[in-house]
């Protein structure tokens, strides 16, 4: 029987589903398939699967996720094998200000400018090259953990960072296998990429023009178009400025430039203006070949989330006809992650101002169910977390986050000996609670995609035959991720509680699209909470 030592990997046997799955991949990409989407839940070992393909293949893989800790895990499991993990530059330091980091980074690097200005602010006696360039390049901390990425049988990025690479810089264009995991976020990183957004402090601080609304896109080009003249004048200026405080500004105006750039040539009535310096793309699919498709040449999509594949096909743009759609089954025994829908309050806008004290009495009783353990509850939002924390009778047990310190909360919730109880409106992806970390998860509400950013309300509205579909599968996608945080193991076990009753509706109407194996799991109950 093969191992994973076969292919020359650190495990000692796969798991279940693993190679069957891989052999799968293999024959859909030998058989020219472009790409291939694994619905996988968590248990059947993506990193190694996708690892897997790769040798399978005899190929070289670019490996991107969604955050660094993803990265360091990869990294943790494979750098053994050769794989190599970069980041953007502002993570190095810039290697004639090294005392200066991270104040001054490679990010702020200067070495295609006419002068070297690194060098000098740090009064080194470097000159440029005959081209006007840095040559020390070959030396910064970043350009050799590029070349080392690049040469690397297994390249591990982020994915915003591998988006700007193959589309304004040009390195690790042209991959053999890339790796998308989170597949079904990849919308959301393309969003971003083309999203120009301009922050008020950097409108104020280089005194660009404010724009004032208008529907037509034409009035939109011809603000970028201005405000491209300012920026192009204000790097001029800077040209002979070495000081720290100029670095910077130079940095700014930079990618404002590039992003302006990039604004003025795709800039059409697929935006959407946000009146806050903003244009947001309502959908990336007439983008999605350019920017995404035509820099690989094969590419594997991993996430608990696929489905419904054929609507991911349609959101990025690609033909179903060059997909694969592979769906594994759960490793875990069902009995083992039991989720039950116990409606105690309509959390909808209308109602849930009354329903909030019923719902906070049910999750009370949950948490006295539960006394020596740790849980999880998804609030959704902000305001829904602070009025539970309002009105529970177990204060003491709850731990919070805001905006700027999830992770050190999260840490905490994590090394604390007290049986603590995180709520969170930003915690369903991304997170493992395995074991004593997490043994019960509360789902307060459905979580919608919030119609009140103008982005989503448009991707909704503006293309009727497919907005609600796109919508309703972004909201299962959110609830299968939210109830798998604690589940990480054939040997973990937890119980998760949907508590909204316009659950059950949601679910009637859009079955199809949750997992067969979250399918198996869920188990309806009906009236107040029922605990086992």
């Amino acid at each position: 029987m093969l191992t994973p030592k076969d292919y020359g990997l650190p495990f000692e046997n796969f798991r279940p589903h693993q190679l069957e799955t891989a052999l799968q991949i293999k024959a859909a990409f030998d058989r020219g398939i472009k790409v291939v989407w694994v619905q996988a839940p968590t248990g059947i070992g993506k990193t190694l699967l996708s690892v897997l393909v790769a040798m399978m293949l005899e190929l070289d893989m670019i490996y991107t996720c969604h955050t660094k800790t993803l990265q360091q895990q990869f990294m943790k499991d494979f750098r053994v094998i050769g794989a190599e993990e970069l980041t953007g530059r502002v993570n190095y330091p810039c290697l004639k200000n090294t005392s200066m980091f991270p104040t001054i980074s490679a990010e702020l690097c200067t070495r295609n400018s006419p002068n070297c200005k690194n060098c000098e602010l740090n009064k080194g006696g470097c000159q440029p090259d005959a081209e006007g360039h840095c040559p020390c390049k070959s030396d910064c901390p970043y350009e050799i953990q590029k070349r080392k990425t690049l040469l690397a049988p297994i390249g591990v990025l982020n994915i915003p960072y591998f988006l700007r690479e193959i589309n304004f810089a040009g390195g690790f264009d042209g991959q053999e296998l890339v790796v998308l995991d989170e597949a079904d976020q990849t919308e959301n990183a393309l969003l971003a990429m083309i999203e120009l957004s301009i922050p008020e402090t950097i409108m104020k601080k280089f005194n660009l023009p404010q724009l004032k609304p208008k529907t037509k896109p034409e009035s939109w080009k011809e603000w970028a178009a201005c405000t491209l003249e300012i920026v192009n004048q204000q790097l001029s200026s800077l040209q002979d400025k070495w000081h720290a405080e100029d670095l910077i500004s130079w940095h700014q105006l930079s990618r404002l430039k590039t992003k302006l750039e990039f604004f003025v040539s795709e800039a059409d009535d697929n935006l959407i203006y946000d009146n806050n310096n903003s244009f947001k793309p309502v959908r990336v699919n007439k983008y999605a070949e350019k920017y995404l498709w035509s820099h690989g040449k094969r590419f594997l999509g991993i996430s608990a989330t696929i489905s419904p594949w054929r609507q991911l096909c349609h959101d990025l743009g690609i033909d179903p006809t060059e997909v694969e759609f592979i769906d594994v089954p759960s490793i875990f025994d069902v009995a083992r992650y039991p989720i039950y829908y116990q409606p105690v309050a309509n959390m909808g806008r209308d109602t849930k101002e009354a329903e909030i004290p019923a719902l906070v009495r049910a999750i009370d009783r949950i948490i006295e169910h539960y006394p020596d353990q740790k849980g999880l509850i998804h609030c959704v939002s902000y305001d829904n977390m602070y009025r539970i924390l309002n009105l529970t009778k177990y204060p003491e047990r709850m731990i919070h986050h805001v905006d700027n310190n999830r992770e050190s909360q999260l840490r905490q919730f994590m090394s604390s000996n007290h049986p603590l109880v995180l709520l969170s409106p930003a915690m369903e992806r991304g997170v493992d609670l395995p074991d004593d970390y997490c043994r019960f998860i509360v789902i307060i509400k459905v979580p919608f995609p919030f119609l009140g950013d103008p982005q989503i309300k448009a991707r909704l509205y503006q293309h009727k035959s497919d907005g609600q579909t796109w919508y309703n599968a972004a909201t299962v996608r959110r609830i299968v991720q939210s109830t798998g945080r604690g589940m990480r193991s054939p040997t973990d076990q937890c119980v998760s509680y949907i508590l909204d009753s316009t659950f059950g509706d949601f679910y009637q109407r859009n079955m199809a699209m949750f997992p067969r194996w979250w399918r198996d799991a869920l188990i309806l109950k009906g009236g107040d909470v029922q605990l086992q």
